[in-house]
């Protein structure tokens, strides 16, 4: 497998998923405009290829279509021979449960070793590796010294929680996207205070510039990701009501991005629900809100609407499932309660 391949094939699929295709459908799209562009991708190619990136979790299958995970969309549209490119394509291959291991026994054991034994990964896998920067010396498959601390940062955080995108490679590929998404240097909130994150040294170190831009427009390919990342996360449906529309749905800011003290609070998940246009307003304006249990909470002025309106959809009992409940994200829900919501906050 040549990685140019792989990260057309993963860009045009990127482009595409929104449309809620299964994967035969996805085949049948990405072989028809393969031989329009005269490439050496065949249907069979790209089936297996999808098949095996299903299989290892990096494309991620349900009854809403397909969906890349946000490290291999970063890979796919990542520059070649890039760190950025090598951290991503290592990101990709923990979304893998035997993988993570793998990896794990070469870089935190008590005797690391950075020299990978043959056969350690698929040849899939293995033939990708070999065309980044992760190996600094392709003959003993030795690991890049200089992408090992790194490598270490986002391979703990993995461990650590059930992780969607780490911290290191989002503030990465957020630096990147900077770079030729902003046309001014004039930014706003330079004062004041991002959340508490774990690992807030390693966002940093990577991208020390606080603040945002003044405008919003030099952010879209930010925008852009950060919408990919959470209908991934969300499967393509409202936190609250599971209308499945993707017309309909927005990836809301807990804080909201008028507030974000960082570039990559703005780019963050964890700082972000998906929701449909209706409960996105409602959430944006501070009529509702959520407990750090997961508990909605409705406001007064909005819960007198309610015994008469069952079309809202929203119910005092609701709450959202543990696994949106990261760490982080209750800090910024957290925010939203004390500075968005208009309830009662006792």
């Amino acid at each position: 497998m040549k990685k140019t391949l792989l990260k057309k094939l993963l860009y045009e699929l990127d482009y595409i998923e929104l449309q809620g295709i299964s994967l035969e459908i996805a085949t049948n799209l990405l072989s028809k405009h393969f031989q329009e562009e005269d490439d050496s991708f065949s249907m069979q190619d790209i089936f297996l290829t999808l098949s095996y990136l299903r299989d290892i979790s990096m494309i991620k299958e349900s009854n809403k279509g397909i969906d890349l995970c946000p490290a291999a969309t970063i890979f796919a549209k990542s520059k070649h021979l890039s760190t950025l490119e090598a951290l991503a394509y290592f990101e990709s291959m923990l979304q893998d449960q035997k993988y993570q291991q793998i990896w794990k026994s070469f870089l935190l054991s008590s005797t690391p070793s950075l020299c990978i034994p043959q056969k350690s990964f698929h040849p899939f896998d293995e033939a990708i590796l070999q065309q980044t920067l992760l190996f600094q010396n392709q003959q003993n498959k030795t690991i890049n010294a200089d992408l090992t601390v790194l490598m270490k940062q986002i391979l703990q955080e993995y461990l650590e929680e059930p992780t969607l995108i780490s911290k290191t490679l989002g503030a990465f590929y957020a630096k990147t996207l900077l770079s030729y998404d902003t046309h001014t240097k004039e930014y706003k909130n330079i004062d004041k205070e991002m959340i508490p994150y774990e690992h807030l040294n390693h966002i940093l170190d990577i991208l020390p510039e606080k603040g945002i831009p003044v405008e919003r427009n030099d952010t879209r390919h930010i925008q852009s990701f950060y919408k990919d990342t959470l209908f991934h996360e969300y499967n393509h449906t409202c936190a609250l009501c599971q209308i499945a529309f993707p017309p309909l749905l927005v990836a809301s800011h807990i804080k909201p991005f008028r507030d974000c003290a960082h570039i990559f609070e703005a780019i963050d998940y964890h700082n972000g629900l998906l929701l449909c246009k209706n409960h996105d307003l409602l959430f944006d304006q501070g009529y509702i809100s959520f407990h750090t249990d997961g508990t909605l909470l409705i406001s007064d002025e909005l819960q007198q609407k309610l015994h008469n309106m069952p079309s809202y959809l929203l119910h005092s009992n609701f709450k959202l499932p543990k696994q949106y409940l990261t760490k982080e994200r209750l800090k910024f829900l957290q925010y939203h309660q004390q500075y968005i919501y208009k309830g009662n906050h006792s």
